[in-house]
């Protein structure tokens, strides 16, 4: 099976690339740097460049393959100026759009499953509400970014293709993502509660998150799914199993009003509770891996 990956040099896509190889799919990536992901890869991986922001992207590998992955998006974290949210949003939506167009446009393409990364931002600051695949979008820059970058792939539907929406949680792994930025706050022992620490964060370990694509390549599945851990914790709960883990204090507090002086617009992303439920992966019988905290966590900290 030929599958095409994009955002394939971040800490996902890298690692997701990495074991489809070695799987035994034939996998080829877009890439905005051939040095940089001649460097990752080596030859093993076919590369091709492509620039969203510029309306360039090869035709042939995208409409000669099977599955397409596209994982491309500039990182959230960081002060959400003007430029910054603008950058989140158009990495998004015009990369999806691109190779939407791409699809649309060749009606001998090949392809037929069409897997497109979303968030569980998806559904906003939602409280102690239990969010699953039929909930619908929150209020907010990040879950208004979401709900168009969905309906972008969405437009393949009519093509041949079946889409399948990523809604992400928090991805716990090493060498990237939240779990280093936080690693580095634990390590010095400046770990704890935010604002009042009742907010549900929903988490899925990067071991989990790379079977349940495997998954989504070998069975027939399409439309949203919640890809995180049947188990999400309070952010209290999880600052707690992280700092004893790491055998560190969990000792800090950082007021609201704080971490919104620190992070701006993000820290309401932050601060948002989202009580994400796999339903549909429990109903697929995917078999969790790391279904709770601790064990996540001890596997990534060994």
């Amino acid at each position: 099976m030929k599958i095409l990956i994009t955002g394939a040099t971040g800490f996902i896509g890298y690692q997701l690339s990495q074991k489809l190889d070695k799987l035994g799919y034939s996998i080829s990536i877009l890439t905005k740097n051939i040095n940089k992901s001649k460097a990752l890869f080596g030859d093993n991986i076919k590369k091709y460049y492509w620039d969203p922001d510029l309306n360039i992207c090869p035709v042939e590998p995208v409409i000669n393959s099977d599955l397409i992955i596209n994982l491309a998006g500039e990182n959230v974290f960081g002060l959400w100026t003007k430029n910054k949210k603008s950058k989140i949003r158009n990495s998004r939506i015009d990369s999806t759009k691109i190779l939407v167009q791409i699809i649309k446009n060749n009606p001998t393409h090949r392809v037929r499953k069409f897997l497109s990364s979303s968030a569980i931002g998806y559904y906003g600051d939602r409280e102690d509400e239990i969010l699953y695949e039929n909930s619908g979008a929150g209020k907010g820059f990040l879950a208004q970014t979401c709900l168009k970058w969905e309906q972008e792939s969405l437009e393949l539907d009519n093509h041949g293709v079946d889409t399948i929406q990523l809604r992400t949680g928090i991805v716990l792994g090493k060498n990237g993502g939240a779990f280093k930025k936080m690693l580095y706050i634990y390590k010095f022992g400046l770990g704890g509660r935010l604002s009042n620490g009742k907010q549900w964060w929903s988490w899925i370990h990067i071991k989990d998150f790379i079977d349940i694509i495997d998954f989504l390549i070998r069975n027939d599945f399409k439309g949203p799914l919640n890809i995180v851990s049947p188990y999400p914790s309070r952010q209290s709960e999880f600052s707690s199993v992280f700092a004893k883990t790491l055998k560190r204090p969990n000792l800090a507090l950082v007021p609201s009003f704080a971490l919104k002086i620190l992070m701006g617009e993000l820290a309401l992303e932050i601060l948002g509770s989202r009580r994400v439920n796999p339903q549909k992966l429990i109903e697929l019988n995917f078999a969790f891996n790391f279904p709770e905290l601790d064990n996540a966590l001890k596997d990534i900290i060994g």
